[in-house]
């Protein structure tokens, strides 16, 4: 359970660091004159650290729990960029659509950690090489394919990918 809170934590770090980023790329935006780096703005280089400091965290507690918990976790980073991006940068438009669709993300995570499996097993390469040869993965990998070959076929039709092309084309 603290590890998890932990993990909270560090999505939360994380999520601050990439705004306090976009709020230093938007005021050198808006400045006159010539515009510096993104290397050269104080801004910038505190979100980064703290994006560091976060990565480095995950590292350290990916040793101390199961994956099938902590990873879960890390797409709270999302809801929390909901909460705080208005703060940071106040012309982030948060409409009653990304509320939703972050409320079904957290659902999802909520039942991803409660189900999770309480240790994560260690498999020799021999082991991962069988499971890669098993029927299940070989229909699994074709189903995955073949879900992305739609969704890149779809956005062609349409002339134009929108978020949900590029996040099924992620997935």
């Amino acid at each position: 359970l603290l590890i998890a809170a932990c993990s909270l934590t560090l999505s939360f770090g994380a999520a601050i660091g990439v705004n306090v980023q976009k709020m230093s790329m938007t005021r050198e935006t808006k400045k006159e004159g010539p515009k510096r780096p993104i290397y050269r703005q104080p801004l910038w280089c505190l979100g980064m650290a703290v994006i560091i400091v976060d990565a480095c965290g995950d590292f350290v507690f990916i040793g101390l729990a199961p994956q099938s918990l902590l990873a879960p976790l890390g797409s709270l980073s999302l809801g929390w960029n909901i909460i705080l991006a208005p703060i940071f940068n106040p012309t982030e438009v948060v409409t009653r659509r990304i509320v939703a669709a972050t409320g079904l993300i957290y659902a999802g995570t909520i039942l991803s950690v409660l189900f999770a499996a309480d240790e994560s097993p260690t498999y020799a390469l021999a082991d991962i090489c069988n499971f890669i040869l098993t029927t299940r993965f070989v229909v699994y990998m074709g189903a995955c394919v073949a879900f992305q070959c739609v969704v890149a076929g779809h956005g062609r039709t349409r002339r134009r990918y929108g978020i949900v092309h590029y996040c099924g084309l992620a997935g």
